[in-house]
């Protein structure tokens, strides 16, 4: 560790290793495969800063557990070579269990900002006792895109997404087949698309040139929860195809579907 970081980290620690918080600055001195800091002239590893700081600092910030934990693996638990699975069913860092390896998707955050804030703003309250204290202040965020992500990795298959109905981008998707050239295809798919937008579904009209088998498969791609397939056999009998994303499908007459998806809304 050079000086000028030796200077940066040291004062980082000074100001912020109270159990409050912990500076981005740390996890990118880490990352550099630095596991020494420095504090009050002496040096320390990181499970030595948890250590001394965990007691008395309930709150301490997850980074510094993070990092705290992941210095520990690497240096106590994991052997040269070895995989993070190695790591199950051996005891856990602090003796009172097993590590277990879990999957899990996070979609949101949690920030533990302690007094860092309130203590510039003078953001303060008077305690049970009559005495102002400063705020202990925390924070959360959903990340929105992150439910996208992890709703799709829950609910896929080798043909695209399945998407649950309530978060799909259309509920209903109508394929019409050779709706440039047959008038009657068009004017029916028209009709039925007019008919469920007004019943307040979600729908997506089809009118493309392309074959069935594209607009099929693009529908599953992106995972449309219901194919209303018009073609020739709404020609011949009147009849139209309901194909649902989870494979189950139905042969119907036209006006057996508006009823179908009335009752449904």
């Amino acid at each position: 560790m050079d000086k000028e970081r030796k200077k940066q980290l040291r004062g980082i620690l000074f100001q912020h290793l109270d159990g409050i918080t912990l500076c981005s600055t740390i996890a990118t001195f880490f990352n550099k495969g630095i596991t020494a800091f420095i504090l009050e002239n002496k040096t320390f590893s990181i499970q030595e800063i948890l250590s001394k700081y965990e007691c008395n600092a309930g709150y301490m910030n997850v980074s510094l557990r993070l990092l705290a934990s992941q210095g520990w693996l690497k240096r106590e638990i994991i052997q040269d070579g070895e995989d993070i699975k190695s790591l199950e069913g051996k005891k856990s860092p602090d003796g009172k269990g097993e590590i277990q390896i879990k999957k899990g998707i996070e979609v949101g955050h949690i920030f533990q900002l302690g007094k860092v804030y309130s203590e510039v703003m003078k953001a303060n309250v008077l305690n049970e006792k009559g005495k102002s204290v400063d705020l202990f202040m925390g924070c959360y965020g959903i990340g929105i895109s992150r439910l996208v992500a992890a709703a799709i990795e829950q609910n896929y298959d080798k043909k695209g997404i399945n998407w649950n109905e309530y978060i799909a981008p259309f509920e209903v998707n109508i394929i019409a087949v050779d709706y440039e050239k047959d008038p009657l295809i068009a004017k029916a798919s028209n009709e039925l698309y007019k008919d469920l937008s007004d019943m307040g579904y979600e729908v997506l009209l089809d009118d493309r040139k392309d074959s069935y088998g594209i607009k099929i498969k693009d529908s599953e791609l992106i995972g449309i929860p219901v194919n209303i397939i018009i073609g020739k056999s709404y020609k011949d009998k009147e009849e139209v195809e309901l194909k649902y994303r989870d494979g189950r499908n139905s042969i119907n007459h036209i006006d057996e579907i508006k009823t179908i998806f009335n009752h449904f809304k």
